[in-house]
Parts: structure tokens; sequence; C-alpha cells
């Protein structure tokens, strides 16, 4: 059973009543009678008899991160109210991919190789030492915000001096553009971006642009070399205005509610590393899942 991010499990919960009432159900902290009060991170062990149904508190490393759960996505991952639109993996020990309801992302690098961690298994893309060459990874445009998608990214930095990167939802190839004048470029994003020519104080910057006009916003979360990294972008409408979320290993570094695309602009997702210097360089990708949020 999954959980709510905001709250009660309410249609979960709706459903385990049918079979069982509350007065059957109990935790350490619910008297009998008294389980409607079942909160986010509970979960149900059924053991055969409608007596032997017992609440437990969030002690659930299948369904949400803490400290002890290190693969850095969020809970949506594996609430049931996301549904699955589509997902890339790393073929283990391959270079190649599999991709379930996915377009088959483009592969651009000079050559690609198979590193696998405990984090999963990725590809690293090679680039060359060359000024302004880009390794990238990216899908044809097929999404907008209206569908509210929520892309997470498993990657792995390489160095991050002279390098420009980019991890999320674009309407075209962002590796050419530097994040800060992505707008005024008519580059209309939804993204992670850290750019080595741009002041930024060593940080993750959030960039939401409309291709006309722009949202930039300091993380505060420092770029590293070597380092993977969770990203996640959630385009959501949960109240009257739409809003897209965005999330670092796990946890909301910002909520943007300004410049964000219109419902006629389609956009791709997209993961690119461009050379600052003559200087050969890499990234790796993992895990990346497209989900449906509602």
């Amino acid at each position: 059973m999954g959980s709510s991010r905001n709250g009660p499990l309410s249609g979960s919960w709706a459903r385990l009543k049918t079979f069982m009432s509350p007065v059957e159900l109990h935790d350490s902290s619910n008297g009998l009678g008294t389980s409607d009060a079942l909160s986010h991170g509970d979960h149900v062990h059924a053991h055969g008899d409608r007596g032997g149904g017992t609440l437990h508190p969030p002690a659930r490393r299948d369904m949400i991160d803490d400290a002890a759960n290190s693969d850095g996505f969020l809970a949506q991952h594996y609430d049931l109210r996301f549904r699955r639109l589509a997902q890339m993996a790393v073929d283990f020990g391959l270079t190649t991919i599999t991709t379930t309801h996915m377009p088959t992302p483009a592969f651009v690098a000079t050559s690609m190789v198979n590193k696998n961690n405990v984090h999963g298994s990725f590809v690293q893309l090679n680039s060359g030492a060359v000024l302004s060459e880009a390794v990238t990874v990216m899908t044809a445009n097929h999404f907008h915000l209206p569908m509210t998608p929520a892309l997470s990214m498993k990657v792995r930095t390489g160095a991050t001096t002279n390098g420009r990167y980019w991890f999320g939802m674009f309407d075209a190839d962002p590796s050419a553009v530097a994040y800060d004048v992505a707008a005024s470029s008519g580059l209309a994003a939804f993204a992670f971006s850290y750019d080595d020519t741009v002041a930024s104080g060593g940080n993750w910057q959030v960039i939401a642009s409309d291709g006309t006009s722009q949202t930039t916003t300091d993380t505060g979360v420092a770029v590293a070399n070597n380092t993977t990294w969770a990203f996640e972008v959630v385009m959501d409408n949960p109240t009257a205005a739409d809003e897209v979320r965005f999330y670092i290993n796990g946890a909301l570094v910002t909520t943007v509610t300004a410049n964000l695309t219109g419902g006629s602009t389609s956009l791709r997702w997209a993961a690119t590393r461009t050379n600052l210097a003559a200087s050969a360089s890499n990234f790796r990708i993992g895990l990346v899942t497209l989900t449906k949020v509602g």
C-alpha cells in the first residue's frame, strides 16, 4: 500500500475499511477504534486473519526516503497516487538501455562506458578535449505542463570545472545555453543547471523559463565533483494555480509559480554537459522515470 505524500491515505484507507473495521486495527499510538487517524508514513501488515492486521508508524524504507535510504528519490515513485508513464534503465554492466513506455532517448558522446556503483547502473558519456563539445541524453518533445509530469533522474557528475550542466525538461537542446540567459535565448525550461562561467556561488541553480522571462533560484546546494545526484522536477496543479517543485536528493529546494510554460509548449527531458575549455570530460546517467502526478 502506498502512502499519500501530503496527508492520510484517503483512497487506500477507504478500501482497507471495506475489509477491516477500525476497531480491528490499532498501533502503539492509536487506541482501539481510533485507527482512522492513519497518518503519513503508516502502512499495513495483514497476517491472514482479520484480527492480525497491525498498523506501523513510519519505519518504511521501501516507501519513503529516510536517513537509511540512499536512493534519493521521493515517495511519489512508490505512491499509488502516481501513475508511471515511462522509464529508462541502464542495462547492468552494459552501455545499452531498456525503456518502458518512453520514447527512446538519443545519446551523443565521443565514447560511452558502463559504470556500476552502489547507487545502480550508469552509462558514462565521455567527451573529447574539444571546446564547446557537449555530451547529451535527450528525447524528442513529447510532454507539456498540463500533463503534470514528474521527472526523476539519477546522475553522477564528473569534473565540474570548465563545465556546464543541465538536467530537466526543455523545449530544445539546452547544451549551448548558459542558465542566466535561458529566457533571452528563447529556451523554455524547468531544470537544474550549473555553469562554471557564471557567478553562482558554486551551487546548483533552478531555472523556470517560458522562453521569454525566467525565474532563477540558487538552491544553496553546492555542486561537487564525482557525486551522485537525484534530481526531480514535479509539475503539479494542487491549487488554482500551476506550480513546479524542484527536489535534490529528496529535499525540496524551491517551488516556482512564475514564468511557467503554456500548455502549447512541448517539452523533452534532457541531461547534458558542455565543455567550457578544451579538456576531456564526462558525466553519468542512470535511472530516469517519468510519472504523472494525480
